[in-house]
């Protein structure tokens, strides 16, 4: 196992890999959320601000989360929060249960995470309280993001995010991976398409200036 972490930090440039044995689809998710709530615990109180993303491997993360008390942490949500459907898989409940936990500060993205359509993203993008929310995820000192496949992924089918024509130009573009905003094929080359259009958040590039990023991943979905 130490072999492979080492290989993985080498390949991907990445600083540290930790593997949980492969123990059926929902206990090895389970695992792989304790194991990122034991990373985040273990220099918690180092840490002002956690931006966090969404979807079933973060909720394991927040689920695994110990009660503690960090009351100089902030936890802020990096991509839209509303919806009707499975909402605790939603960033905006994510953050505040996580908070909870913590006891500590949470701030709120008033948005969906899915506008219906362009003109009202554009719309949700005028608000102050938007550009706030978009500003502090931009600034976090540690990010906790799910990366997925938006083909198969678990939180786009519980959320009923998009439709049969939007998923067959996932197909087209050969898109393999999904990580807040972006959409990517299997070199890194990042897709714009109709459901990135209306997505509220943060996105790869984004992601890629923040100090820290803690990336889980669980599923052979994954696995290319």
């Amino acid at each position: 196992m130490l072999r492979k972490q080492t290989l993985l930090c080498e390949k991907y440039g990445l600083e540290s890999v930790q593997i949980t044995p492969y123990k059926g689809e929902e206990l090895t998710k389970q695992n792989v959320g304790l194991l990122c709530a034991n990373f985040i615990e273990e220099r918690i109180q180092n840490i002002n601000t956690l931006g966090i993303g969404w979807g079933t491997t973060l909720y394991e993360f927040v689920n695994n989360a110990k009660y503690l008390s960090a009351p100089s942490l902030k936890i802020i949500p990096l991509v839209g929060g509303g919806g009707h459907s499975n909402v605790n898989f939603h960033s905006n409940v994510l953050a505040f249960s996580l908070a909870k936990k913590y006891d500590c500060k949470a701030n709120f993205f008033y948005a969906p995470a899915f506008a219906e359509d362009i003109e009202m993203k554009n719309t949700f993008e005028k608000s102050g309280l938007i550009k706030e929310v978009m500003e502090e995820g931009k600034k976090v000192d540690i990010a906790v993001v799910g990366v997925g496949n938006p083909q198969t992924s678990s939180t786009y089918r519980l959320l009923q995010s998009f439709s049969e024509d939007e998923l067959d130009e996932i197909r087209e573009k050969k898109i393999i991976g999904d990580i807040l905003t972006s959409f990517f094929d299997s070199d890194g080359n990042v897709h714009q398409t109709h459901i990135t259009d209306r997505m509220l958040g943060q996105n790869l590039e984004d992601l890629m200036s923040i100090k820290e990023v803690v990336i889980v991943a669980s599923g052979m979905d994954k696995f290319f």
